[in-house]
């Protein structure tokens, strides 16, 4: 569903719209894709934490684009590996998930 944004976007300049997994909106006019970003992402993990990392494996100097890109990727392995997660604790009949299950699933993922 386009926002008011978008509506009056693609009648004043007769634009498409598409959007990816993460929410960024994508303009294409043509042959050339213009990016918009979409609404605001809650960050689940601070940028502080990621660049510290980053410095830990050997980086001297970290960019934001590599950051919330690093944000992304390490949102989504979490997700994958906690829902399966879950899905292991539902199995043994738990409703609570433990090390062992994250443990695991990391493992099988």
């Amino acid at each position: 569903m386009q926002n008011s944004f978008e509506i009056i976007i693609s009648k004043l300049f007769k634009l498409s719209f598409a959007k990816d997994q993460r929410g960024v909106l994508f303009v294409l006019r043509g042959a050339l894709p213009f990016i918009f970003m979409g609404k605001k992402q809650e960050r689940i993990l601070p940028f502080s934490v990621l660049e510290r990392l980053l410095q830990q494996a050997g980086a001297e100097r970290v960019s934001k684009g590599a950051l919330r890109e690093l944000a992304v990727q390490l949102e989504q392995i979490a997700k994958r590996v906690g829902s399966l997660a879950v899905k292991i604790a539902m199995h043994a009949k738990r409703k609570t998930v433990q090390g062992s299950d994250v443990l695991l699933a990391s493992e099988l993922t």
